[in-house]
């Protein structure tokens, strides 16, 4: 029997060398490679500079933190995505707002207009699956509804509008048009996990773009990122005789070490190499499945807008959890390693007192048949084969099994039915 995992990291020789490199220095917290990491990320998504962090998490917290978001603030999010997304805005003392999907997992834009107040400071769609949002009509739609925006800090006056925070944990690399992701929204937090497509571990970027006057934007997410601390470890090390330093303001630990940027540095010698080939395994998906009555399969390319093939999703039409949930299972025992992205926020323990269900049908209805396939650079032709083709497979046995209970069902109370006297109806109950 095949063992196919549902998402591991890609390790070539590239990361192996720079992770040697960092621990042959002698230095593996933050420093010359984490710097340097941040480097080519702009470089690679066409903005001057980005900022790392050790997840998204801390990322998008300072962010929120950095624009002065807080207590009586509101967040729009969407019910479709992972906890992290609304728990960012928790941690900074704000109110998550959720808001319904679209067939396409995204942001449905007309409740977003709905639920925008004047307590509304941020929102922060999700490019799930690495499908980026179409940010063009988002911007437009809030720059139409600015009548009721109420700036709460310096850096809100400056953005005049409700700040977008790109959730793109997701979509290093995706497209709009020529842009890639990162270098059109106000912020945008992509996510360095350990099943990303390019990953350090654990860890997260932050880009910006953001009109001058906002000044040294990076400087002061860095600061937030180190306790609100002058001079970082490296600094003071060049200098030790200038060992002191201040805290300037009351920040977060949440900075990445170079041990984990040199797992991501070794990647990028090769990311567009790797995203070639999340593209080959999701076009030999849609062969499999885009043809399929059973299924509706995610598209990576709409309105000009090219995914990153962080997810493959499909959608089971017309059949209920139960169905999608056999699956998983019974292609666990195939050895094929399945998932589910995700579980909505208004079902969660933690959020149901807050997100109604009935506020959210569509993203219900979607999680009730969604499946993940694996997509990774090292999955060959073949094994790509073997899980649809188990998938389909284990899917014909179940209808037919189901259909075979129905049928033994309705025969049954048809006997019932045809029973006319007493002595029958005990016989038949038998």
């Amino acid at each position: 029997m095949r063992n196919i995992p549902f998402s591991p990291p890609f390790i070539d020789e590239n990361v192996k060398r720079e992770v040697m490199d960092v621990l042959d220095s002698g230095w593996i917290t933050t420093g010359p490679k984490t710097l340097q990491l941040e480097q080519e990320i702009a470089k690679y998504i066409g903005v001057e500079t980005t900022v790392s962090c050790n997840s998204w998490s801390s990322g998008a917290q300072i962010v929120l933190k950095y624009l002065g978001i807080g207590e009586g603030d509101e967040v729009i999010v969407p019910n479709y995505t992972y906890a992290a997304t609304a728990l960012a805005v928790y941690h900074v003392g704000a109110k998550p707002v959720a808001v319904d999907v679209d067939d396409n997992y995204q942001m449905d834009l007309e409740q977003v207009r709905s639920l925008i107040n004047s307590k509304t400071k941020a929102i922060i769609p999700v490019d799930i699956g690495g499908l980026p949002t179409d940010f063009i009509t988002l911007k437009d739609l809030l720059e139409q509804e600015k009548y009721c925006f109420q700036a709460s800090s310096e850096i809100l006056e400056i953005i005049g509008r409700v700040a977008i925070i790109s959730d793109a944990a997701h979509s290093f690399g995706a497209k709009i048009g020529a842009s890639k992701t990162g270098s059109y929204s106000d912020f945008t937090v992509f996510s360095l996990h350990a099943v990303k497509n390019l990953t350090s571990a654990e860890g997260g970027i932050i880009s910006f773009n953001l009109p001058r006057e906002a000044g040294d934007v990076a400087g002061a997410l860095k600061l937030l990122r180190l306790n609100g601390q002058t001079k970082d470890a490296l600094a003071k090390t060049k200098n030790p005789a200038n060992w002191e330093y201040d805290i300037i303001l009351k920040g977060y630990k949440m900075n990445m070490p170079d041990i984990c940027a040199a797992i991501a540095l070794g990647q990028m010698k090769s990311y567009d190499s790797i995203l070639d080939e999340r593209k080959r395994v999701t076009e030999q998906y849609h062969k499999y499945f885009s043809n399929q009555s059973h299924f509706t399969i995610l598209r990576s390319e709409v309105d000009n807008r090219f995914s990153s093939n962080h997810l493959l999703m499909i959608q089971l039409n017309d059949k209920t959890k139960k169905y999608r949930n056999d699956i998983i299972t019974l292609c666990s025992e195939k050895g094929i390693s399945l998932n589910v992205h995700f579980k909505p926020l208004s079902l969660m323990t933690a959020f149901k007192d807050e997100f109604s269900v009935y506020e959210c049908p569509k993203s219900i209805a979607l999680f009730s048949s969604e499946i993940s396939l694996p997509i990774y650079p090292q999955l060959t032709n073949d094994d790509i084969e073997y899980i649809s083709e188990t998938i389909l497979s284990v899917l014909e046995d179940l209808v037919n099994d189901y259909g075979c209970r129905f049928t033994f069902f309705v025969n049954w109370l048809n006997r019932l039915k045809s029973c006319n006297s007493t002595i029958c109806s005990v016989n038949c109950h038998r």
